[in-house]
């Protein structure tokens, strides 16, 4: 895979919430078909910190490439079978880069306000702000051992997927990411709000997540769109 960008995903939380298979299903684009675990769809909060973004490897000045973002995201394949991600937005407190990802991958990236504690120690990641519905706020800490995503079937279902689809410019496009298997752990999601549901005309749930789990930082590598079909 040739990589447009490079970049390290840090202090990422994935909650996870069962879901409607038809609800999701009916907000997906033509090409895209959900892709179910025991039946349900499933839709994930995930806030994180992206770090040292470098387009085609090379270092941005200054404090560029260093940002955060919260993401509401669901499980698709494409009619060729490929499982992937697809985001129904992507919040971020760096305007260079949602005005570049909205042009060039046609993700749809939104500005916000967002700030994070510094983790360490076990201590716990307190990570909000305002997006599009409202304020946000999200905390939590690791509560069991690291462990590797795959050796559970759920979690590698959830949690490992190396392609994304998006909507550019009338079209379906999909690209590839790289980065090591993810090794992660439990955690206690102790603060959480409906905001990302909100702003993307879902109803909140009104429980906690199904599943809750962080991960070690990855270092990631990914590739430019390609065309999959008119939409």
């Amino acid at each position: 895979m040739s990589a447009l960008l490079h970049m390290t995903w840090a202090d990422l939380c994935f909650a996870h919430w069962r879901w409607d298979a038809g609800e999701v299903a009916r907000r997906l684009p033509t090409g895209l078909h959900l892709d179910c675990y025991d039946g349900s769809a499933w839709l994930g909060v995930v806030p994180f910190r992206m770090q040292a973004v470098r387009p085609l490897g090379v270092s941005l000045p200054g404090g560029m490439g260093n940002f955060l973002e919260l993401n509401l995201r669901t499980y698709v394949r494409d009619a060729s079978g490929r499982p992937g991600v697809w985001f129904f937005s992507l919040d971020c407190n760096d305007p260079l880069s949602v005005a570049m990802a909205r042009l060039g991958f046609g993700l749809p990236y939104r500005r916000a306000t967002l700030a994070a504690s510094e983790p360490g120690d076990g201590r716990p990641v307190a990570y909000g702000g305002r997006i599009v519905g409202g304020d946000v706020h999200y905390c939590w800490q690791q509560s069991s051992a690291w462990r590797a995503a795959a050796a559970d079937p759920l979690e590698a279902f959830l949690l490992e997927r190396y392609r994304l689809f998006a909507r550019r410019r009338g079209c379906l496009v999909t690209g590839e990411v790289a980065h090591a298997p993810y090794r992660i752990a439990n955690a206690q999601l102790s603060y959480q709000t409906d905001a990302s549901f909100i702003g993307n005309g879902f109803t909140p749930p009104q429980r906690p997540p199904d599943h809750v789990a962080m991960a070690q930082p990855v270092a990631v590598r990914a590739g430019p769109p390609q065309r999959v079909h008119a939409v």
